[in-house]
């Protein structure tokens, strides 16, 4: 419940700072109320534009688990970016994103995540994994239509088959602009590819 309070706050805007659990201490409030205090690495738009070119958003990815009579199965990953900065390390995609989307970088950035994503599909697949890699959709590329061809030709130069992509789209996000969006979708499903709903149950339900 904590944890689907905090991600509701952020998407709705708001700055969480932390998580308390009850009965709170003074010592773990402290904490959490230092953490405010510390404005983080400065980036700009102009640094993130750098390190799209140069290669520091890379992806590390979260397996997706089945639980079947036999055990646990792994039947993919869920891509998640980083941005491996030369001065400040590696930082999380909460620090990052909301100036992708502030400063319209967002789309190149989600598409290399994707090309990235394809190629390490890829390489699974030489190494005899078969395992599907999703992905999230960003708002800004919902209504590119040459996304489809986009996404096909990353494909094809991977060598993977368009079922073992799965894009994810915010429910929010698909309903923002209904007709493009869904010619878009459409046509990423007549080539194939595979489509989900990210927080399902927070927007036009």
């Amino acid at each position: 419940i904590i944890h689907s309070a905090q991600r509701l706050g952020r998407i709705h805007g708001l700055n969480m700072a932390g998580l308390l659990q009850k009965p709170m201490s003074v010592p773990d409030l402290q904490a959490v109320l230092r953490t405010t205090m510390d404005d983080g690495p400065a980036l700009t738009a102009l640094a993130l534009r750098d390190a799209i070119d140069l290669g520091q958003i890379v992806n590390y990815y979260q397996p997706r688990v089945t639980i079947t009579p036999a055990g646990l199965a792994i039947e993919g990953v869920e891509a998640f970016c980083r941005w491996e900065h030369p001065v400040y390390g590696t930082i999380s995609p909460d620090v990052f994103i909301p100036l992708a989307e502030q400063t319209k970088l967002i789309g190149p950035m989600s598409l290399q995540v994707i090309e990235a994503a394809v190629r390490q599909a890829g390489k699974w697949q030489e190494q005899g994994l078969d395992l599907s890699v999703a992905v999230k959709l960003p708002e800004e590329l919902l209504t590119k239509r040459d996304l489809p061809d986009q996404i096909t030709g990353f494909l094809d130069r991977a060598g993977v088959k368009s079922p073992k992509l799965i894009l994810e789209i915010r429910e929010n996000e698909a309903m923002a602009n209904t007709a493009r969006t869904m010619e878009i979708l459409t046509r990423l499903r007549l080539k194939n590819l595979r489509l989900a709903i990210d927080n399902f149950g927070t927007g036009f339900t």
